[in-house]
């Protein structure tokens, strides 16, 4: 699932969920922008909530998520404790010939 969040027909951000039926960490939010201007006035917690909403109409029970261990803004969001994600990991990755460490948070959800 793929939602745009626009105001005035221009996108400010977006989510991006995927069902993993094989995944023993449940849905993987694969993306969750803003546009830096938009950051902190809530667009990141209403596309929060679409993935969620979306994550149970699937008849998941979780989702989890990879962030980049230098992306200090987005693991302050997802660390926050109103958020409810937890660290559960990390894992060596490449991307772009580099090596990264990913660092893998869940999101259980009330039903």
């Amino acid at each position: 699932m793929v939602l745009i969040v626009q105001i005035a027909d221009e996108p400010i951000g977006f989510v991006c969920v995927e069902r993993q039926p094989e995944s023993a960490w449940g849905v993987l939010l694969d993306n969750l922008h803003a546009l830096l201007g938009y950051q902190g006035i809530g667009v990141g917690k209403l596309l929060m909530r679409a993935a969620e909403d979306w994550t149970r109409e699937q008849g998941e029970a979780q989702l989890y998520l990879y962030v980049l261990e230098g992306n200090a803004p987005a693991i302050r969001f997802y660390e926050h404790e109103r958020q409810g994600w937890q660290f559960v990991g990390a894992k060596p990755d490449h991307m772009g010939g580099v090596d990264i460490t990913a660092l893998r948070y869940v999101y259980k959800l009330d039903r």
